[in-house]
């Protein structure tokens, strides 16, 4: 997934991940971390900052939201 890992630390037996992923990457994370962790595994969204989304990417997650959402190309 498209993101940058800030930072890892590690308190009392628990890792704790900070980082930056944009919106479109985070379809699917809950998921993906529960399996990952044994179900174990929690996440929070915090200090939130909107970029623009680079242009060669902007087609196909339009696409990806519409066939999730079960909408047609022109809607």
């Amino acid at each position: 997934k498209r993101g940058t890992l800030i930072n890892v630390e590690q308190e009392e037996g628990t890792v704790i991940v900070t980082g930056k992923i944009p919106v479109a990457e985070m379809i699917g994370w809950s998921n993906d971390l529960r399996s990952a962790t044994e179900g174990r595994g929690v996440s929070s969204l915090a200090d939130q900052e909107f970029q623009r989304m680079p242009r060669e990417l902007q087609a196909d997650v339009i696409k990806k939201i519409r066939d999730r959402k079960g909408l047609a190309e022109n809607q």
